[in-house]
């Protein structure tokens, strides 16, 4: 496999609308493989060339379509099994619903250059201050990536740190504040690096050299 770019940035939902179509261009300029959390209220497959991207996002409510994921035709040549989890919804007793939107994981399987495949997920988890929610997300998304068929690589807004992610889900880190990726144990991939696009955090880029170590 040749490499590719793994880019994770956050649609910064709650800014107008011509700056987060600027956030979606820079992060898609980036990489082939694009996830976004906090993209509700824009539709990216409107802002990305239909004959260049594939657009995997849910408009159907604002909770689902918070994920997503752009993904280059010219080096994801497959898509398979596309679907929206719920990781926590915030229809639970004692918890005031108007708080937080439900949380959704995405999960797409992608083959790369007609070649091998990843599984990836697209996540956005609550905030400390919902704590058992966050565990709840948690057994949610090791739920996801125990079924995977593929070599994983998860893109959040984790909130929370690297070491608690690596010890949340088993998987090697590249995160950056509480941002970033998470990948696989026996892939080839470089540090995470940040970029400036425009929202609420910095994109964070992993190249990704080989889904496995040589």
């Amino acid at each position: 496999m040749k490499e590719i770019n793994l880019v994770g940035f956050n649609g910064a939902w709650h800014l107008p609308k011509p700056h987060r179509r600027r956030i979606i261009a820079n992060a898609a300029a980036l990489g082939a493989i694009v996830a976004g959390v906090e993209c509700k209220w824009l539709e990216v497959d409107e802002e990305l060339d239909p004959t260049e991207w594939i657009v995997l996002q849910d408009l159907r409510t604002d909770a689902a379509a918070g994920c997503v994921l752009a993904l280059r035709c010219d080096r994801v040549t497959q898509v398979e099994n596309v679907a929206w989890h719920v990781g926590t919804t915030n229809k639970m007793r004692g918890f005031p619903a108007a708080r937080m939107e439900t949380r959704h994981i995405l999960a797409a399987e992608v083959q790369i250059d007609g070649d091998e495949w990843l599984t990836v997920l697209v996540a956005h988890f609550p905030p400390k201050r919902y704590a058992w929610l966050y565990t709840r997300m948690l057994r949610q998304l090791r739920r996801r990536m125990s079924q995977a068929k593929h070599p994983v690589v998860v893109f959040a807004d984790w909130n929370r740190y690297a070491a608690a992610v690596a010890v949340g889900t088993g998987l090697l880190t590249r995160v950056r504040e509480v941002v970033g990726w998470a990948i696989s144990p026996g892939m080839d991939a470089a540090p995470a690096r940040r970029k400036h696009v425009g929202g609420d955090h910095p994109a964070v880029v992993v190249t990704l050299r080989s889904l496995r170590r040589h």
